[in-house]
């Protein structure tokens, strides 16, 4: 459970077993997306990719859409993204997610470059 705006929320949690981003050529260019991945029983593997626009899916086209997402939290083992409702419903997730990973000292400086690129160019969601 976080704290959130004021209340308690209760926080979907995942443990993703990889983490992929845009390289710095791809970012210097605006291309590019995070993707996270983690196990599922049902699939083998689930996860949800957020382009340098803001446009999101897991299993596209099935479940995606528009964002943006607000990046709530960025740390070093752990990104927590918050969803418009009208986007959670379409993701089929929680409006707060929080995904568990570990990534090394170079892939995490290229995580925070991507979601500091998303949030200078305007796309994060402010509600």
């Amino acid at each position: 459970m976080h704290i959130y705006k004021g209340g308690p929320v209760l926080v979907v949690s995942f443990q993703a077993q990889q983490v992929i981003t845009p390289s710095d050529e791809d970012l210097d260019y605006g291309i590019g997306a995070i993707w996270f991945e983690w196990p599922d029983i049902v699939y083998g593997h689930e996860g949800l990719g957020i382009d340098l626009d803001g446009f999101c899916s897991r299993r596209m086209p099935i479940r995606s859409g528009q964002g943006p997402p607000l990046f709530v939290e960025v740390e070093r083992g752990r990104i927590l993204v918050r969803f418009p409702p009208t986007l959670a419903i379409r993701l089929e997730l929680d409006e707060l997610v929080e995904i568990h990973f570990q990534i090394d000292d170079d892939d995490f400086r290229l995580l925070q470059r991507t979601v500091d690129f998303i949030r200078e160019n305007g796309v994060e969601s402010s509600s």
